[in-house]
């Protein structure tokens, strides 16, 4: 349709495209469940490492390795 011109039917008068929809927008990607579970696994390795220093007893100063 040119402009200033009176569109004479319906389909003269352009229509705007709809963008189409994701399908996996509403749920979770697979990136942000990917990182939600490293984080989880990063939490509990800090966790049972701050577990296991407080069991074990300190470095010896020889450097060697520490035993349970």
């Amino acid at each position: 349709m040119q402009s200033g011109r009176i569109a004479e039917s319906v389909d003269d008068v352009p229509t705007p495209k709809k963008p189409k929809k994701n399908h996996r927008s509403k749920s979770i990607d697979d990136t942000q469940v990917f990182h939600r579970a490293l984080d989880a696994l990063l939490e509990d390795c800090k966790r049972a490492r701050e577990q296991q220093e407080r069991l074990l007893p300190p470095p010896s100063p020889s450097g060697e390795e520490r035993t349970p």
